[in-house]
This record gives C-alpha cells, sequence and structure tokens, in this order.
C-alpha cells in the first residue's frame, strides 16, 4: 500500500505557505509537515510542501532563477 493515496479529482500542485517574497523556502514531503513548519518559522522562510517524496518539480515551478 503506498504512504500516500491521490483522490481523483484533487490538486496536484505545489502548496506554499507563508510569505512567497521571502529570499529562503523550505521544501517539505507533507502538506501538514509544511503548516507545522510555517507556524514556528513562517517569519523567516517560505514553506512549500511538495505532496510526495517522489515528486520532483521543475526550476520552473519553484521559481529559482
Amino acid at each position: 500500500m503506498p504512504k500516500y493515496v491521490e483522490i481523483a479529482g484533487s490538486t496536484q500542485c505545489l502548496s506554499g505557505y507563508g510569505d512567497a517574497n521571502l529570499k529562503m523556502g523550505v521544501l517539505i514531503e507533507s502538506e501538514l509537515d509544511a503548516i507545522l513548519l510555517h507556524q514556528y518559522v513562517g517569519d523567516k522562510f517560505f514553506c512549500i510542501a511538495l505532496g510526495g517524496c517522489g515528486k520532483r518539480p521543475d526550476r520552473k515551478k519553484l521559481m529559482i532563477g
């Protein structure tokens, strides 16, 4: 059984938490972890949840120059 199950019709894009204009971001596997981390360091880092460790976003999605 897989660790995560995607429901048909659900969004399959990155989830971001915090101010996207911050210069530093943290990539995290799950949305719940990103929400928890944002609670503690959201004033310094933009938290990005990938939705699973098998997902690899490209540079355009992450807006890395």
